[in-house]
């Protein structure tokens, strides 16, 4: 069984762009967690959960996601 924890951050300043009389700032937050569970020698089972944050002084790109992939990864051994 493998596990990953993993979080960005990202800061996106812009000098000369105005949106609803504010200058634009964006602020990107990533977290995600993901396992990859045997099931043979050759085929692992591989579920990764995706919390993706937007916050920025225009509203409407604001926003808060949640992202869900799986699957089935096969391959001759292990690495």
């Amino acid at each position: 069984m493998t596990l990953s924890l993993g979080m960005k951050n990202e800061w996106k300043d812009y000098d000369n762009l105005t949106l609803a009389g504010q200058v634009l700032q964006n602020r990107y937050t990533t977290f995600d967690f993901g396992l990859v569970l045997p099931i043979s020698s050759n085929f692992d089972f591989l579920v990764t959960l995706i919390h993706d944050r937007e916050r920025s002084t225009y509203q409407k790109f604001t926003y808060d996601r949640n992202i869900i992939l799986g699957g089935i990864v096969f391959g001759r051994g292990r690495y």
